[in-house]
């Protein structure tokens, strides 16, 4: 059976395809694998993640940071704008307690903006 690069690539979870017409958007890295939403934070971590996630070591080696103030362009920038706003939709399968997506919420939109500014 042949299978053509479009049918391999739709399953993929290394490429974001147009689903209407499995066009290639762009490459997709996983960089962490879900960790950055901190699955191993206790309740008492929640409270304050900002200080939570100095205590977590990076994937490559070197800081978050310094690769993002090497790399990041105005197009990110702009992006992540976006997500000052971000919030979770609840979900019936990911019952995820309401505490848990609030401080991730609120992380996440911290994290942004610090981003932003470098």
């Amino acid at each position: 059976m042949k299978c053509n690069f479009w049918q391999k690539k739709r399953k993929s979870p290394g490429a974001l395809p147009i689903p209407a017409f499995y066009h290639l958007i762009d490459f997709a890295p996983i960089f962490d694998n879900g960790l950055g939403l901190f699955p191993y934070a206790m309740k008492n971590d929640l409270e304050n993640l900002a200080a939570y996630a100095k205590t977590r070591d990076a994937a490559f080696g070197v800081p978050f940071d310094e690769i993002a103030k090497a790399y990041i362009t105005d197009r990110q920038r702009k992006q992540l704008r976006s997500i000052l706003r971000f919030s979770f939709t609840k979900d019936r399968n990911y019952n995820l307690p309401a505490y848990r997506l609030h401080a991730l919420e609120k992380f996440i939109r911290a994290r942004a903006g610090e981003l932003i500014e470098m």
